[in-house]
């Protein structure tokens, strides 16, 4: 299980192309018991404009099998940080 936060809060979540609901959420991914993900995961961040001085943004994270899942995806318009 991967815990997605954004910052702002709010974001709405994307998996493999299909919104998942809004930051914060828990995702589930299909893991080895080494905690690598079983198969490449796209995992996107849309960040939608609150103002006309902003812009609409998104951030994305490929998670492959070579990829030891993080706890944690924190999102931000900028980068995805990923904590253990």
């Amino acid at each position: 299980m991967i815990a997605v936060e954004s910052d702002p809060v709010g974001a709405t979540i994307v998996v493999d192309g299909k919104p998942v609901g809004r930051a914060p959420r828990k995702l589930v991914l299909a893991v080895t018991p080494q905690g690598f993900s079983r198969e490449t995961v796209v995992i996107k961040a849309r960040f939608v404009a609150e103002t006309s001085a902003q812009q609409s943004m998104t951030t994305e994270v490929e998670l492959t099998p070579l990829d030891r899942l993080p706890s944690v995806l924190v999102f931000t318009r900028e980068k995805v940080l990923r904590k253990r």
